[in-house]
């Protein structure tokens, strides 16, 4: 005698199984920039925030083998062996979700793993005895609703890799025929875990179309999937973050909103949050805002240079003293500059003239040349030997003799000593 056994999952398989088909087919269709008025910020995210729609189909499998139903019919008392086994069939999934963040969403949704069939022979000498053990041993399917937790991790702009861990809420329902007549059902249903990952892909900015593998553990069989599915999001990818207000945000603690208050990083006397000047010197008087003090002062400034005998080069040994007195002019706008060059005695009078009008140029070139200093501002006056420091005729006294000297003698606005 041979015996079949049907189990049939879902009276709406058909629309939904198109449904996901047309739904997939319309995701392909790029997001046409040119028509949004966005075109600079048409890139397409891993991750949207919001709420969205998804559909899947997907190819399921029952875990279990023909050999395994033949241990469950010696198992159960009765004389029947497995002919045929069909373990596979398409299912689909509908589900809404809500993406929290490109981390953390959530799903939940309607799921039918599709149909499985089984063939059997067997003998018996109490038919409804027979069929009451048979009709419970069948490779397991069934539908229901499903909620997931989602966790996913962006890997490219448009690519992310998701894991998936939840609750399937599942029946199903076997119906036992023989000669195409029915003789038997059977109905089971139960709560168990699903868990799988995903690769996902977005096509454009509400699009997002993805690959997946996941497992459910039935009440006695495993049922794995390999499925496709597509998303559609409600955002468009943009979001707003709500600025708390003031009456909102929680108060500061009293100790750290005072040493806010008393700070005073430059120690000028004024505290940070009424100081408009926060890296001023802290040996110059400032105003209530913490600002230098400034005041119009005459200003005497000499700068002497000496040189070897007959020569108007610069000794290596001012260039500190030299570019100290440029950066001086710069700070306190100079506007007038005298440089008077000198000799000693030995020589001829007009040697000793022209020597010394070589070393005032020297060191305005420098000023000039080195530090940018206007050279219009820069006077360069030669006093030969006229005017000795020395007057004794040594070797000592001639080194005295040579030199430079750059004065500036001037009103100027300076700052204020404490």
């Amino acid at each position: 005698m041979a015996v079949s056994k049907n189990y049939f999952m879902g009276f709406t398989k058909r629309l939904l199984v198109w449904f996901a088909v047309a739904f997939t087919g319309s995701a392909v269709a790029q997001y046409d920039c040119s028509n949004s008025g966005e075109e600079a910020n048409c890139k397409p995210e891993s991750s949207v925030v919001g709420w969205y729609l998804g559909a899947e189909l997907g190819y399921n499998r029952t875990g279990i083998s023909q050999s395994r139903l033949n241990e469950f019919y010696n198992q159960s008392g009765i004389t029947a062996q497995a002919v045929g086994i069909e373990k596979t069939d398409l299912g689909y999934k509908a589900f809404v979700g809500y993406q929290f963040n490109q981390y953390i969403g959530v799903e939940a949704g309607y799921q039918d793993l599709g149909t499985r069939q089984v063939n059997f022979v067997g003998e018996y000498a109490l038919q409804q005895v027979f069929y009451d053990h048979a009709q419970t041993i069948y490779p397991e399917s069934g539908k229901g609703v499903f909620s997931s937790l989602v966790a996913s991790y962006p890997l490219t702009d448009n690519l992310s890799l998701a894991g998936k861990l939840g609750l399937f809420n599942w029946e199903g329902r076997y119906l036992t025929n023989e000669f195409s007549q029915s003789v038997g059902s059977h109905s089971t249903s139960g709560t168990d875990l699903m868990y799988g990952v995903e690769l996902n892909y977005r096509l454009a900015r509400q699009w997002q179309a993805y690959i997946a593998a996941s497992r459910i553990n039935l009440a006695r069989d495993q049922n794995d999937q390999l499925s496709v599915g597509v998303r559609y999001y409600f955002s468009d990818g943009t979001t707003t973050e709500e600025v708390p207000s003031k009456s909102q945000r929680p108060l500061e603690r009293p100790l750290e909103k005072m040493a806010v208050e008393l700070a005073d990083s430059d120690h000028d006397g004024v505290v940070d949050l009424k100081d408009s000047c926060p890296a001023s010197d802290i040996q110059f008087r400032v105003n209530d805002v913490g600002c230098t003090l400034f005041a119009e002062q005459q200003v005497a400034f000499k700068l002497v240079i000496h040189y070897d005998n007959d020569s108007a080069i610069i000794d290596q040994k001012y260039a500190k003293d030299i570019r100290e007195m440029a950066e001086f002019i710069e700070k306190y706008q100079v506007r007038e500059l005298v440089v008077y060059g000198h000799t000693s005695e030995p020589g001829s009078v007009r040697y000793n003239q022209k020597l010394s009008e070589q070393r005032a140029r020297s060191v305005a070139r420098a000023l000039v040349d080195e530090y940018g200093i206007n050279e219009s501002m820069i006077e360069t006056v030669g006093k030969g030997e006229s005017e000795l420091l020395n007057p004794v005729q040594s070797e000592e006294a001639d080194r005295q003799n040579r030199r430079v000297e750059v004065t500036i003698n001037e009103v100027l606005s300076m700052p204020v000593t404490r």
